[in-house]
């Protein structure tokens, strides 16, 4: 019987959710073949068989959260019954029947191959009044909150976090945009996303106290500038991380965000998307989003929430003139990063947007 673990993610949270199982308990399973696919909370991307054998035993069911390194699956090498004394379950399900007091051997039926989550519970339910008389106050509770605990994972909990909003001038940023796209194919057309980046990557040399990641219970000063770029899949919202963004062309950059963003929207990202990265970019102007707050990665030092840039007269030495302009609200991880340090990121990252052709220099 060979064992199929659940994969490292590379992201602080090692909650991971399996989105669809390709094969089916009992079917046969060559190696390379794809079992299922996972959602973590930067990319989508599938789970390979490392052996052959039959489908024995499928521990969590789609739409579950599991731990890196956590049993996923059994897979037996000679097609027959598994045959041995040991109860076998899924972690999920071990947990809940332990925070209820219960042992595997009570809830096994006999003819079940292997014990999982919905075993459990179901077999609560039909003896909850009995347990109930015995501790009607404990038993309960304890299997709630066992049950439950499943749901919380999906939740952003306990990150501090500040904002801090900024308006800046993008009107030398189209026109630079412009003149680049003139001279460049279709497949590298700049998009503000990869000026913006490239401007973020800028600010970053400026203030590299901004470059770093919480890994739980350390900080991380990152070398490289990696940003990720939030995308609309079937799935989701996938983040998708352009790495050493810091050392790329504005082309380079455009062709890399296009190629993530439609295997994003198609097959779903790769592993190696999955880079450590301090910075995320969420842009909600094409839905004629003015202002809005996002909510901070509990890795990333800080996400800028993008508006839609809209026109404005404003008065230049006097003058009444027309201008683009675009409002920025960068919500920090107070853990990494203090109101002071966002500032001066944000101010300097305003500066960049305002005189782009400092980056060409």
């Amino acid at each position: 019987m060979k064992t199929i673990y659940m994969p490292e993610s590379g992201q602080t949270t090692d909650e991971i959710m399996i989105t669809k199982w390709y094969k089916l308990e009992g079917e046969f399973v060559k190696t390379g073949d794809v079992l299922f696919s996972v959602e973590t909370d930067k990319a989508i991307f599938e789970v390979e068989s490392y052996c052959e054998g039959y489908l024995h035993s499928i521990l969590y069911s789609e739409g579950d959260f599991v731990s890196s390194g956590a049993e996923v699956a059994y897979i037996n090498q000679t097609g027959s019954e598994h045959k041995n004394d040991k109860v076998l379950s899924s972690p999920l399900a071990k947990k809940i029947a332990a925070d209820a007091g219960l042992t595997l051997e009570e809830i096994f039926s006999g003819n079940k191959k292997v014990i999982k989550k919905n075993d459990v519970t179901e077999f609560i339910n039909k003896n909850q009044e009995s347990i109930a008389s015995d501790d009607n106050k404990a038993i309960p509770n304890q299997i709630n909150k066992a049950v439950t605990q499943q749901q919380q994972y999906n939740n952003i909990s306990g990150v501090p976090q500040f904002t801090i909003s900024i308006e800046a001038d993008m009107t030398q940023c189209i026109k630079i945009l412009n003149a680049l796209n003139s001279y460049l194919n279709d497949n590298a057309k700049i998009t503000f996303n990869d000026i913006i980046g490239k401007c973020v990557a800028y600010s970053i040399g400026k203030h590299p106290d901004i470059n770093v990641s919480y890994d739980g219970d350390r900080i991380i000063m990152l070398d490289d500038v990696n940003i990720g770029f939030v995308v609309e899949s079937e799935h989701g919202i996938v983040i998708p991380v352009i790495s050493q963004l810091n050392k790329k062309k504005l082309s380079e950059i455009a062709i890399e965000n296009s190629i993530n963003k439609k295997s994003a929207q198609s097959s779903g990202l790769s592993a190696d998307k999955l880079f450590q990265r301090a910075i995320t970019i969420f842009n909600l102007g094409m839905y004629k989003i003015n202002t809005f707050n996002a909510v901070v990665n509990p890795s990333d030092s800080c996400i800028l929430a993008i508006g839609e840039i809209t026109e404005k007269p404003v008065s230049i030495n006097g003058e009444i003139i027309s201008r683009n302009y675009v409002n920025i609200t960068a919500s920090f991880n107070r853990r990494l990063i203090n109101e002071i340090q966002g500032a001066k990121f944000l101010s300097g990252l305003k500066a960049i947007l305002e005189t782009p052709e400092t980056l060409f220099i």
